[in-house]
């Protein structure tokens, strides 16, 4: 049996309207996925690849190497650290930091989350 040319399209338009209503009814069926999907909000300082947080630096004990890694630190500013740990004693709070020469408050914003202070009893 042979089809004429305008059987032919109306087959084909069968079969697309079969598949087209088999579509549409398997995804009303799902639930769409974006509605499953919880984002949260990273940390400015966090990434997806980020490893656990590092611990943090004592401004008492650091060396100018360890100083050097902080962010915006750079050799210089990290020997300065040491320096005024040399001359003035232990700092007494992570704030005090910002009475080296070059860390202004700007800096300090930038690595008060990375440093911390330890007394000489521990606290």
């Amino acid at each position: 049996m042979k089809l004429r040319k305008q059987e032919k399209i109306w087959l084909l338009l069968a079969a697309l309207c079969a598949a087209l209503t088999f579509a549409v009814t398997a995804a009303s069926r799902t639930p769409p996925v974006a509605a499953t999907v919880v984002l949260a909000p990273l940390a400015p300082s966090a990434s997806p690849n980020a490893a656990a947080p590092a611990a943090l630096l004592d401004l008492n004990t650091a060396t100018a190497a360890q100083l050097d890694a902080l962010p915006g630190i750079g050799a210089t500013l990290a020997q300065r650290i040491v320096d005024y740990r040399a001359a003035n004693g232990n700092f007494r709070c992570v704030e005090d930091v910002m009475k080296v020469s070059g860390i202004g408050a700007g800096k300090f914003e930038k690595i008060q989350n990375s440093i911390t202070v330890t007394q000489e009893d521990g606290t």
